[in-house]
């Protein structure tokens, strides 16, 4: 396993030993004979070696009946057991293992739901007792299904719910229901079809196939000729998977929240305001907590929005919207039920430790009581947060100077809907500037000081550069710049 894996398993392996359990951690690395396989890093290993060599230890600790606990890939090794010795099985307790295990084999829905299958409904040993789903993403989101299916109780937001969220038609019931505004769209089978719902919601529009990860396949296109080439280039439209036509709010500001929800009360974890502007992936931009632009109002309208969602979607447990504030209005863009990539950011910049708290209100406690335990704070929310407490910004690591294209010429640095980023880091202090920087430096970008700038802007943006351009210029930078532009800047 990775180190924090084998620091964490060595803590808890001795007490867990003294209750006659049977611990099989995230193994990697080994081949199918048992040995270390050279060079591949997420190679199988022998999981019949492993699980007889397991069993041979806690025989020989005396135990002919023993518990099981496995995390990550170790529920391989624990599944043999359960296949192989299940009348020596007082409990079964798997860690983590639907994202994992989708995930490597390319995470599409037929293979989830195939997985879930065969790990529980076509094997001996009896059905989970409870299934906790709170981490699988995307398509590998709808993998407990057949298990709920099949009578098993799902911890936490039910299936349904889940499938209320990402299914397009049901998503927009609930925003109706919830009266909250969304940008207008429509889906597309055939340039014709597209192009009739571009002309009906108007330019520019956010066009991307269905069911996506990572914002893959996206493009704000601005008119019919850019949209007509997007359609020749988008393979796989079929009636099931058609291309979705979102009218694109241009100029607007995006806003993440991470909420919890434990059926009756919303607690607001945070409120992150991107600092790049609506078009840019979540995971590429960067982001500050508090946020720095909105007033109490627009705080106002996030905790209600948020609030609304959550109890309209079922959710109990972690929630991820992402808003987009354009003309005082706040539209809803999407909502995940579901613990997202910034939860480790929202946690760590305002001290709660959200993962806890969503785990423990899937199993049955209220905000209420997190707050009396002193696990969630009473006094404020994350988007409350105290006048003192210091910011945070979250920046993206992208990869442009490390990855090449075969010809040798680099990679196109342009940000768009598709993420790029391969990583993020966090910055803490207690200014704005003085963060961002330090947000900047840890992902290996260092503000320059001196230098030149170039500077080529679309004719829609040409009002809107001027004052940032005369600042840089002021501050002494070199300016260099296309025929229009230039124009303008004189």
């Amino acid at each position: 396993g990775y180190p924090q894996t084998h620091l964490m398993w060595r803590r808890i392996a001795p007490r867990l030993a003294r209750r006659h359990t049977l611990v099989c951690p995230d193994l990697r690395g080994y081949g199918d004979s048992g040995k270390p396989a050279g060079g591949e890093r997420h190679a199988n290993y022998s999981k019949r070696t492993m699980a007889l060599d397991a069993l041979a230890v806690m025989r020989s600790l005396g135990f002919e009946r023993f518990r099981v606990l496995a995390h990550d890939r170790g529920a391989r090794v624990a599944h043999r057991l359960g296949v192989d010795y299940a009348e020596r099985i007082e409990r079964m307790v798997l860690l983590d293992i639907a994202p994992t295990l989708t995930m490597y084999r390319g995470t599409n829905e037929a293979f989830a739901r195939s997985y879930w299958h065969w790990f529980f409904l076509a094997q001996p040993y009896d059905l989970p007792e409870r299934l906790l789903a709170a981490r699988a993403r995307a398509e590998a989101e709808r993998a407990p299904e057949p298990l709920a299916e099949a009578g098993v109780p799902v911890v936490g937001t039910s299936p349904a719910a889940i499938d209320s969220a990402e299914d397009r038609g049901e998503f927009g019931k609930v925003l109706e229901k919830a009266e909250l505004p969304a940008p207008a769209y429509g889906t597309a089978t055939s340039f014709e079809e597209a192009r009739d719902v571009a002309s009906r919601i108007g330019y520019p529009v956010l066009v991307r196939p269905s069911y996506v990860l990572g914002g893959r396949g996206m493009e704000i296109v601005y008119d019919e000729p850019s949209l007509e080439d997007y359609i020749s280039r988008a393979t796989e439209i079929t009636d099931d998977h058609p291309v979705l036509v979102d009218r694109f709010l241009d100029s607007a500001i995006e806003i993440d929240v991470d909420a919890l929800c434990d059926g009756e009360e919303v607690f607001l974890a945070g409120v992150m305001e991107h600092i790049e502007e609506a078009g840019v992936h979540s995971g590429d931009s960067s982001c500050a907590l508090p946020p720095m632009t909105l007033g109490p109002e627009d705080i106002d309208k996030v905790r209600e929005s948020t609030r609304r969602l959550a109890e309209g979607i079922g959710v109990k447990g972690l929630m991820n919207v992402q808003f987009a504030l354009k003309d005082d209005i706040l539209y809803v863009i999407e909502a995940n039920p579901r613990a997202s990539r910034t939860v480790p950011f929202v946690s760590k910049a305002t001290g709660v430790p959200l993962a806890k708290a969503a785990a423990r209100i899937m199993m049955g406690s209220t905000i209420a009581e997190l707050r009396e335990e002193g696990l969630i704070p009473s006094a404020y929310d994350g988007g409350s947060l105290p006048l003192d407490h210091p910011i945070a910004v979250k920046e993206a690591v992208l990869p442009f100077e490390r990855f090449r294209r075969p010809d040798g010429s680099l990679l196109d640095t342009l940000l768009s809907p598709e993420m790029k980023s391969t990583g993020e880091v966090m910055g803490l202090a207690t200014n704005f500037g003085a963060v961002y920087a330090k947000g900047e430096i840890a992902a290996f970008a260092v503000p320059p000081t001196e230098g030149t700038i170039f500077v080529s802007v679309a004719n829609r943006d040409k009002r809107a550069m001027v004052f940032p351009v005369k600042r840089l210029a002021d501050l002494g930078f070199d300016l260099y710049a296309t025929s229009g532009t230039a124009d303008v800047l004189r």
